[in-house]
């Protein structure tokens, strides 16, 4: 697997991020448990997956609406860029742990100085890196995944992204929809759009559709 450059941002609070020197684990630890010192791990050029376009907040507000967050949820922004939806998201419940994942060093240095100026450093964390090879290094693994990229990037995430329906989790998505998935019976896809026709995508498998209640659709 491609490695990757890992920072990680913060001191440990209630929950922690900590990543091996090898990059090969990323975890969400107990408070009583100190995070280590971290050295980033050099890194092989990767795809982008997305150019930074910040999330519209209306599209924002709508797709944390149809995620049906919860404080036992992980949230994970694949493409975190200026750390809106991160903030936004742990807003939403008290318990509510969110980690952003960003390959622009610069946006990721961004994030933390919005998530500290919010007062949710300690469930917020940002990590420099290629989300398609971070994704699968989580532990516990996101229960949801917000993912605002172009249809090549959510091509390279798609794999990624069925293991999190697989497991119970849920996937948003802005803009963009998931090529492919309209077609798999096994997944329930919702659309609803922004008084400005903005459309927001949530996917699940059906037993977890089953347990959210979607906002209106907007006529």
């Amino acid at each position: 697997m491609m490695a990757a450059a890992v920072v990680v941002e913060a001191a440990a609070a209630e929950a922690a991020i900590v990543v091996t020197a090898a990059a090969t684990d990323l975890a969400v630890l107990p408070a009583a448990v100190a995070a280590p010192a971290i050295e980033p791990v050099p890194v092989e050029p990767a795809p982008r997956l997305a150019p930074f376009n910040p999330t519209d907040d209306a599209a924002l507000g709508l797709a944390l609406d149809l995620a049906a967050l919860t404080d036992d949820d992980v949230l994970v922004d694949a493409g975190a860029g200026d750390g809106r939806v991160l903030v936004a998201a742990a807003r939403r419940t008290g318990g509510l742990r969110a980690v952003g994942i960003e390959y622009d060093a610069a946006l990721a240095a961004r994030a933390p100085a919005a998530v500290a100026a919010a007062g949710l450093a300690d469930r917020c964390r940002v990590i420099t890196g290629d989300a398609v090879a971070m994704l699968p290094r989580l532990h516990p693994p996101p229960t949801v995944v917000f993912a605002y990229l172009v249809p090549a990037g959510m091509a390279a995430m798609e794999v990624n992204l069925r293991a999190v329906l697989d497991a119970g989790g849920r996937v948003v998505t802005n803009m963009f929809s998931v090529r492919g998935w309209d077609a798999d019976a096994g997944i329930t896809h919702t659309l609803r759009r922004t008084p400005a026709s903005l459309a927001v995508h949530l996917y699940a498998r059906a037993a977890a559709a089953a347990a959210l209640v979607p906002p209106a659709a907007v006529d």
